[in-house]
């Protein structure tokens, strides 16, 4: 979400006098332009994965001026492309781009081209030690395969009923009291009160970690219903020709703001200046703590390190 106000940047030089010798009579006049102080950005983005990248590229396309900090060495997060012989590439992270993701029209943006990602977004799952790979050609054929018509049957009411509930939460937040009460507990507690048989609850578990990187007790059931949404559409998937790292480059050389990797955020701190709140972020880089004074932060990777922010 765009900020709402942007700050105007106003650039001051300063030029330096003439110089003279002793030794010559004329001896050319130059002009030497003092160094500029760094440009203090209105926002700093904490954490350069994809997430934060997209943050950089939109508010610079407001005329915001930011600066991103990453952790690591690289860019990019999770989204990664594994290359091998013969041509055969595998993605991590960022496996496919769906047709209902705003992320395709920053594709199109970039010119980056795309192709057809395998049509289902449901992949082979191992339940009590047990593989069941998805080599079938279609989901009800592969769901069968491991699951009685019992089981099924079950797991589709609850697939019908959480898509019901999905449409519910879009339109009406939690003003909708079901809705609402998906926010006080987990999705793995939602699958349990759910009633589902072992291999129902284990697959629909599986499925939202996988997706979301993160055990089902640990977000809340109204959260990973909203990213179910894949999985209870028929929408088609694409990805970037070449690999989805693609993206992550594209980003990269697109945003102009400074960008730091290696240097690890350690403080967020909000105070007020002429009646206005500001944030100082302090990050480590090497052994040499430096801060950043910015008018908002974005907190892109989900932590600051473990440092406070005040």
């Amino acid at each position: 979400m765009l900020f709402y106000r942007i700050a105007a940047t106003i650039f001051f030089f300063a030029w330096l006098g003439c110089f003279s010798s002793c030794r010559a009579a004329h001896v050319p006049t130059l002009n030497l332009a003092t160094p500029e102080a760094p440009a203090r950005p209105q926002v700093v983005i904490i954490g350069g994965g994809l997430g934060g990248l997209v943050a950089a590229y939109e508010l610079e396309k407001a005329g915001i001026s930011i600066e991103l900090l990453e952790a690591s060495g690289r860019f990019g997060g999770r989204v990664a492309t594994a290359y091998y012989e013969n041509g055969l590439s595998a993605e991590y992270g960022l496996q496919e781009i769906w047709a209902d993701n705003p992320l395709i029209d920053i594709v199109s943006e970039l010119k980056l081209p795309l192709t057809d990602a395998p049509d289902s977004p449901w992949s082979s799952v191992q339940i009590d030690g047990r593989v069941h790979a998805f080599t079938h050609d279609s989901r009800d054929e592969y769901f069968r395969s491991f699951l009685t018509a019992h089981e099924f049957s079950q797991f589709e009411q609850w697939m019908s009923a959480a898509s019901t509930l999905r449409s519910r939460a879009l339109e009406f937040g939690t003003s909708d009291r079901e809705v609402a009460a998906l926010e006080a507990i987990s999705f793995d507690e939602w699958l349990k009160n759910s009633k589902l048989s072992h291999r129902c609850h284990e697959l629909l578990r599986l499925t939202i970690e996988v997706e979301l990187g993160a055990p089902a007790a640990s977000f809340s059931a109204l959260f990973g219903l909203l990213e179910f949404g894949v999985f209870l559409n028929d929408t088609s998937a694409f990805e970037i020709v070449g690999g989805n790292t693609r993206l992550i480059s594209a980003l990269v050389k697109k945003v102009k703001g400074p960008k730091r990797l290696n240097v690890r955020a350690t403080r967020v701190h909000r105070y007020t200046q002429l009646g206005e709140t500001k944030v100082k972020v302090t990050y480590l880089d090497g052994d040499r703590f430096t801060s950043i004074d910015a008018d908002h932060v974005i907190v892109a990777n989900g932590n600051v390190h473990g440092a406070p922010v005040l």
